[in-house]
């Protein structure tokens, strides 16, 4: 499905023209996380800044504990999207589930920002960290993804109401592929469209060849467990080790097969699938994002200029040049970029041939 028109009827069914209906609320919704997005990150700069050490441990045993030493060496040759990912999503996660040793004593990342002591917050600041404290990591299967509207998800796990849950697309990222299995945390909404929900904050998701075993994991050490907070605490640390072993995985060379013990074993072309879903999630903020190419300014500002438009056409050819060039070293299907040439509004170039 092509992405939908400023004038096309809004694909909520109100038969309203996209434009004044649902689309207002999907850039207040864009800028809104944009918002968060910030605030998180001078709430985890803020932990780093005070308690340095503490950081440092707490991240190696909440976030690497899953891997052994010979393991870990994979990690550094990701590619710097990965990398990137696994930073945003180390600090999502250890601001809305880490302990710190602080005197001692164990102390919550909730504790620490919002107890007395803790940073000087705006209201909207201080709303989203207790938001984000608030909405536990979950599983969710994308059972329906369409390009330029949104995504319908499927709660594996059963805590959300309703367990079927339509969520907005980002701004500049593609539609998920049927199946896969998103750890991420999601604003419910109405659970239609014409009440999105959204995602919020970091996004895990698996191969299918992990699907299995990682549901089957989460049913089994949730098994005897009652209390909410115990089974918060035991479902994030299970699946942040399961995409730990993942990241491992695909950090290695397709010149090293042989198998890392622990690890698990994943087709090469479920490998390559889901580092183009990462990489194309890694730029959805990209139109509003500054780039230095672009003399510090967004895509989304330059693009609209006499001088900037085609400078923005050129970054963009650039990154589908270099897409290629990785593609056929590895022998597989190049990333498209088109998300980003209609991210600001411009048509993407026909294939070639």
């Amino acid at each position: 499905m092509s992405r939908v028109g400023r004038n096309d009827p809004c694909p909520c069914g109100s038969g309203k023209k996209y434009k004044k209906c649902c689309l207002a609320k999907e850039r207040d919704a864009a800028r809104e996380a944009k918002a968060e997005g910030e605030a998180t990150m001078r709430s985890f700069e803020w932990l780093a800044d005070n308690f340095h050490g503490a950081m440092d441990e707490a991240r190696e045993e909440q976030f690497y504990a899953a891997l052994e030493d010979e393991a870990r060496s994979d990690i550094p040759q990701l590619p710097v999207y990965l990398l990137e990912t696994l930073e945003r999503n180390t600090y999502e996660f250890f601001l809305a589930e880490g302990t710190l040793e602080v005197d001692g004593e164990q102390r919550t990342t909730q504790e620490l920002l919002l107890g007395a002591g803790g940073p000087q917050m705006e209201p909207a600041e201080r709303r989203r960290m207790e938001e984000l404290f608030s909405r536990p990591l979950g599983l969710y299967r994308v059972e329906e993804s369409r390009r330029g509207e949104g995504t319908w998800l499927q709660d594996t796990l059963g805590r959300e109401k309703p367990e079927r849950l339509w969520v907005a697309e980002v701004e500049g990222a593609e539609e998920f592929p049927q199946g896969l299995l998103l750890a991420t945390r999601v604003v419910p909404g109405g659970g239609v469209p014409g009440d999105p929900g959204r995602f919020d904050g970091g996004l895990m998701p698996f191969t299918p060849s992990c699907h299995e075993a990682l549901c089957q994991e989460l049913l089994e050490k949730l098994g005897n467990v009652s209390d909410p907070a115990e089974a918060r605490a035991v479902t994030g640390r299970t699946i942040v080790d399961a995409w730990m072993r993942q990241l491992a995985v695909m950090g290695r060379s397709t010149e090293d097969p042989e198998p890392r013990q622990a690890l698990p074993q994943i087709p090469r072309q479920e490998i390559w699938d889901l580092e183009a879903t990462l990489e194309r999630w890694s730029y959805r903020d990209w139109a509003d994002q500054p780039i230095e190419e672009l003399g510090g300014n967004t895509p989304r500002q330059t693009v609209h200029t006499k001088r900037g438009r085609p400078a923005v056409i050129a970054l963009l050819e650039a990154y589908q040049e270099m897409a290629q060039a990785a593609a056929e070293e590895d022998g597989r299907k190049p990333l498209s970029f088109d998300f980003l040439w209609q991210s600001v509004g411009l048509t993407p170039p026909s294939p070639a041939g």
